[in-house]
């Protein structure tokens, strides 16, 4: 291995590790759609928590609790938002188990023909992960990861996202235009559950923006069983592209 390459995978060590956690609010807004959502559908909280948010997900490879057992606390519990913003500043939040990463993005199995491609910010640095000076950095992780795709010769077609941030340019810059040019509204409400939703409610340090919180929580008071995707300020978008237009975009032969 180059020491170019040890130096970029040794940033991105540092950047993974220091991660800032979520704060309350982020935790608190989810609570509260899970409430109201769970109240329009005369559900349990505990199912709107599992199945309305994705707060399960930080739990998902942490100790010392599991999500079973943080809903079972939470039904003993007199302030459950309290108790479970608790319980997540408790865990051990070393990096969780991965196959590939590749910086910023990793990718899916195939599934039908498709490989779904996803972001997690792990670039808390000045200047954020999608800021213009980090647009050759963000581009050499894509291409080193369609480069990957390619040597292991699956037989999927075409690649898919879904994501609120196809609604940004910066996010939109980094990809090839028949695929951002293909988003489409997603109203699948399974997607509650993903960071792929959630995710615009945080900036670079994990911290609420308050403008979309707001705008969010004025958006709850009209809620009703047609309308839950549309509550959120930046919608649901799916995208797809051929998988050839990749490797022709970051110049892979």
């Amino acid at each position: 291995m180059s020491m170019e390459s040890q130096q970029r995978k040794s940033e991105s060590r540092e950047t993974i590790e220091r991660q800032p956690l979520f704060d309350r609010e982020f935790f608190d807004i989810q609570m509260h759609f899970a409430e109201v959502l769970s109240n329009l559908r005369h559900e349990p909280l505990a199912s709107g928590l599992e199945s309305y948010t994705a707060l399960p997900n930080f739990f998902e490879y942490a100790a010392p609790f599991s999500w079973d057992q943080v809903l079972k606390g939470l039904s003993n519990s007199s302030n459950a938002a309290d108790y479970l913003y608790r319980s997540y500043l408790s865990l051990d939040h070393s990096n969780p188990p991965h196959e590939v990463r590749f910086g910023c993005f990793e990718y899916g199995q195939p599934h039908d023909g498709e490989i779904q491609i996803h972001f997690n910010n792990r670039d808390h640095r000045h200047g954020g992960p999608l800021g213009r000076s980090k647009v050759p950095e963000r581009i050499r992780e894509l291409k080193e990861m369609f480069t990957y795709i390619k040597a292991l010769n699956f037989e999927a077609k075409e690649v898919r996202g879904r994501s609120w941030l196809y609604n940004v340019d910066a996010y939109k810059r980094l990809f090839p235009p028949s695929y951002f040019e293909s988003a489409r509204p997603d109203d699948d409400e399974y997607m509650l559950r993903t960071i792929a939703v959630w995710g615009q409610f945080i900036d670079n340090d994990n911290h609420t923006k308050k403008d979309v919180r707001d705008e969010f929580l004025a958006r709850l008071k009209h809620i009703n069983e047609d309308n839950v995707m549309s509550m959120f300020p930046l919608p649901l978008l799916t995208t797809h592209a051929p998988l050839e237009d990749f490797y022709t975009f970051y110049g892979i032969e």
